[in-house]
Formats: C-alpha cells, sequence, structure tokens
C-alpha cells in the first residue's frame, strides 16, 4: 500500500492487515476472531480464524495468542468466534459417568467389573 495516492514506493501492510489491491492507500484489519501472522498481505483470506474452543475480540491481530481459551466450561464449536459470549456451556448429559462402579455374581461370589 502507500500513504500517498500516486507515489512509486509501496509499503507492506504489517502482519494482521491486508490490502485488497496494489494500489491501496491503506491497510484493512483482520476482523475480530481472526489474525494473520503475514507481512505484506493482498487479501482477506490470509486472515485464519482462531480455532473452535476460542475467541478473540482483537481486530488487526496479527498472532494466535490473541485468541483466548473460552472460559471454563464453557467452548464454541466454530472457528471465528469474536467475543466470549458466543462461548456456550458444555453440555455433559451425554458422556458416561466414570465414577459408577458395576457388581455383579459371577461364580457364586461377588466381582467388580
Amino acid at each position: 500500500h502507500s500513504a500517498t495516492p500516486g507515489a512509486i514506493v509501496c509499503n507492506d501492510c504489517d502482519p494482521g492487515k491486508y490490502v485488497t489491491t496494489p494500489q491501496a492507500t491503506s491497510c484493512y484489519n483482520c476482523d475480530a476472531g481472526k489474525f494473520s501472522a503475514s507481512t505484506g498481505a493482498r487479501s482477506e483470506s490470509t486472515c485464519v480464524n482462531c480455532h473452535a474452543g476460542t475467541y478473540s475480540n482483537t481486530t488487526g491481530a496479527n498472532s494466535s495468542s490473541t485468541c483466548l481459551q473460552c472460559p471454563p466450561h464453557t467452548t464454541t464449536s466454530i472457528k471465528g468466534a469474536n467475543n466470549s459470549a458466543i462461548c456456550n456451556l458444555i453440555d455433559n448429559s451425554a458422556e458416561p459417568k466414570s465414577n459408577i462402579v458395576l457388581y455383579g455374581l459371577v461364580g457364586g461370589g461377588i466381582s467388580l467389573f
């Protein structure tokens, strides 16, 4: 991008930013929920989504370290979450309970299964 329209010298966009045309006079920030470590990015596609289970409300982020873990006992099912309100409580109702012990009669005695 060039800070001055018509200028011959162009500057690369910093990480976390991109241009859509080579003649652009300014860089765009990656959206919240995304980041880019690329210098001189020429497309929004260089902005990568934060992983599921994380979120970032930072625009122009240049590292995955801006993607924060959802609060305890919450997660996201989507990539690119842009705020912690998208983190939902984890439903553990379908998981087997690990503290249940089964006993049964085997060959006249009681056995632990």
